[in-house]
């Protein structure tokens, strides 16, 4: 059973991967902060800021990190999570004492005796259905269950807001069909070696369930997922919202993509009505798939569905069929040494499937109301820091710039979690049945979207559970979010100085509107519209701004392997949102400063000196405050990532490593040399006509 996440694609989140972490402590997880909030024995002051602002914040900090064996990286995100994961574990074993639904589908799954005597009995009968296929007709037929059972598909399909008639669900349709993370794999040879371990991975699994001549069919799967990647659009061009929005009709598929049974396929997923609407996202793609499958053997196309089918399974077979596919995927691919603790898996399955139910109890037990208020008061004032910050550019229109103040004054911003939780009443759990359970939880969760189609599109929905450690923002919706999980030391400490608060859950917050007004989010209009409401001048001069922006990550050294570097095409949305997010913390400290000259019962920071210019925006260059505004902003990026990991990111990701993510943002910033006397020396020195300035 696969269930698509087109609809979490089009959100715009803070950070990748955020909920994967272990319980495992490494040297570097838990070095205690000031009384001011931030971390100063992780500081390596033996290195000059304006060097490297990354090590000079959090060099020690980095140097004492050991990643755990089962993690790929370790940093604040991983350290969260880790809390948010134990927290949740705490809430599904009082859930399984008192037999309650969410309990019963965490017992199934860390019952392994009943797994393996199961077997692959769960399976038999998509094993008997696969078998009998016997034409691309039958392979479509399967296809259309990829939502409810567990088959592959070729193609995601998925329910979300119209791009250019937000009030309304539909239909959309994408290219899938790949086992490895993306096109570059297959089309680089500096992927080669993957490849290679990824068809003797086929091999293997298709052996653990005695299909017929795996040794060399898995040849055969390969070539033909080699085709499918080379009709795969770039990740890059995926982020145009403008060329991935072709709408048509569900009859106009058999013409616009011939050689595929969509009527099939359709009647299976669905069904859905001839005349009803689809979006096609990467057409030419979808119509090149659509060709390779109708000339494909059917041989070929069993094998691939049968073995695709128990590796989307393998989490919940028995051991021999995760631990290979934990080998490939983990290991070979990543860098992850050793699997994570089966409890771990266990609440990353029920976060996935029931993650309001568990977010419910969460926010019940470990979200205090008064980190609500205190976050919400924030997010106020970077919203009035971004209407200052539209109103002094010199660069944009006033017609654009008052469609810009119409689009922030509109911006929805929730915080802690939803204004209304899911139900999933309509899932039978059976704690004997992991298989089952999640079977019935994916088709469940497939049959509330297709019910959406019926009914107005639910702005309030959330995509992200409160126990995620990350934010979003949903651009059709025009709406922001940032989970109860986030909402704690080092993003949001409610006893620390205020200048760190406004660097971190400051910047995070910034970051997120920032995504409004990126090169994909400013393309969405105040009602979450997918149109065009920028004049010609405003949209040449906004681009070329990025691209001179885009160029410094194309250059930034990464210390990694030869021809590995950050894609700014790929990075462009979260290059942007970085630079307007810190920007933003700056402005609205700021006003929070000259705010507190008149209101004394505001937080009293813990240094004094504030020297501000209201005029020019400007602090003296000694002002402490500043400094560790930046080094709390600094001090949330500190992390170590594997280096596989890191290859891997840097063509699937569209957020950059987490060094770039610090010091280029800060380079284009002219507080940030005054803050730290920056001299003309220092490496990250840019002179004044090269710092990028947007928002």
């Amino acid at each position: 059973m696969k269930l698509s996440t087109g609809t979490l694609l089009a959100a715009l989140t803070l950070k990748a991967d955020a909920m994967q972490m272990t319980s495992r402590r490494s040297s570097g997880s838990s070095s205690p902060a000031s009384g001011w909030g931030f971390d100063t024995a992780g500081m390596d002051t033996s290195v000059r800021p304006g060097d490297d602002f990354f090590r000079f914040a959090s060099g020690k900090y980095i140097d004492s990190i050991v990643i755990p064996d089962d993690r790929t990286s370790w940093g604040p995100f991983d350290v969260l999570a880790e809390d948010a994961r134990t927290k949740v574990k705490g809430i599904l074993e009082s859930d399984m004492a008192s037999g309650g639904n969410l309990g019963k589908f965490y017992k199934s799954f860390l019952d392994e005796d009943q797994v393996e005597e199961l077997n692959l009995i769960p399976l038999n009968d998509n094993t008997k259905e696969i078998l009998k296929m016997s034409s691309v007709s039958d392979f479509a037929k399967l296809a259309g269950k990829s939502n409810d059972e567990f088959y592959p598909s070729p193609f995601d399909i998925w329910v979300e807001a119209d791009p250019k008639d937000p009030d309304r669900n539909t239909l959309t349709l994408g290219a899938a069909g790949l086992g490895l993370p993306d096109r570059d794999y297959y089309t680089k040879e500096s992927f080669a070696a993957q490849k290679q371990a990824y068809g003797e991975h086929i091999a293997k699994m298709l052996t653990l369930m005695d299909w017929e001549s795996p040794s060399t069919t898995n040849a055969s799967i390969i070539a033909l997922e080699e085709k499918i990647a080379e009709a795969h659009w770039p990740r890059a061009d995926l982020r145009d919202p403008d060329k991935t929005y072709n709408l048509m009709k569900v009859s106009d598929l058999k013409t616009e993509a011939p050689g595929f049974d969509w009527q099939a396929y359709l009647d299976n997923t669905g069904p859905f009505p001839a005349d009803a609407d689809i979006i096609v996202g990467a057409k030419s793609a979808v119509t090149k798939i659509s060709d390779i499958l109708a000339k494909a053997d059917v041989n070929d196309l069993k094998a691939w569905t049968a073995f695709h089918m128990v590796s989307q399974a393998s989490a919940y077979l028995p051991e021999r069929f995760n631990k290979e596919n934990f080998k490939f995927f983990g290991k070979t691919l990543s860098g992850q040494e050793v699997q994570s603790d089966r409890w771990k898996r266990g609440v990353s399955l029920l976060n996935s499937n029931m993650g309001d139910a568990v977010g419910q109890k969460f926010v019940d037990k470990h979200f205090p109301p008064a980190s609500k208020v205190r976050v919400e008061d924030m997010t106020q004032r970077l919203k009035r820091a971004f209407r200052h910050r539209i109103r002094k550019l010199t660069w944009m229109s006033p017609e654009t710039k008052a469609r810009a103040q119409e689009k922030l004054r509109s911006m929805d911003i929730q915080v802690g979690y939803p204004k209304k939780f899911r139900s999933y009443d309509d899932v039978v759990i059976d704690d004997k049945d992991l298989l089952g359970n999640v079977a019935r939880a994916g088709a469940a969760e497939w049959r509330f979207w297709k019910d959406q189609l019926s009914k107005p599109v639910d702005r309030d929905m959330w995509f992200m559970s409160p126990q995620t450690v990350n934010a979003y923002n949903m651009p059709n919706f025009n709406m922001l979010a940032f989970p109860a999980a986030i909402l704690q030391p080092p993003f949001f400490n409610p006893d620390a100085e205020e200048a760190v608060n406004f660097g971190s859950i400051g910047a995070v917050i910034g970051h997120e509107m920032t995504h409004g007004f990126d090169d994909e989010g400013r393309k969405y209009d105040a009602t979450g519209a997918l149109s065009d409401w920028w004049t010609a001048a405003d949209e040449k001069e906004f681009s070329a701004r990025a691209k001179k922006y885009g160029d410094q990550f194309a250059k930034f050294t990464l210390g990694l392997p030869a021809g590995a570097h950050i894609n700014p095409d790929l990075t462009m949305g979260e290059n942007l949102a970085d630079l307007g997010g810190v920007t933003m913390a700056l402005t609205a400290y700021h006003q929070y400063l000259k705010e507190k000259q008149t209101r004394p019962e505001l937080k009293e920071p813990m240094v004094s000196s504030m020297l501000f210019n209201e005029t020019a925006m400007e602090l003296h260059q000694h002002d402490e405050g500043v400094r560790r505004l930046f080094l709390g902003y600094a001090q949330v990026w500190r992390e170590k990532v594997c280096d596989d990991t890191v290859k891997q990111h840097l063509v699937t990701d569209p957020h950059p490593p987490a060094t770039a993510r610090v010091m280029i943002p800060l380079q284009n910033l002219d507080l940030w040399y005054s803050a730290f006397d920056v001299s003309e020396d220092a490496k990250l020195y840019l002179k004044q006509d090269d710092r990028v300035s947007l928002w």
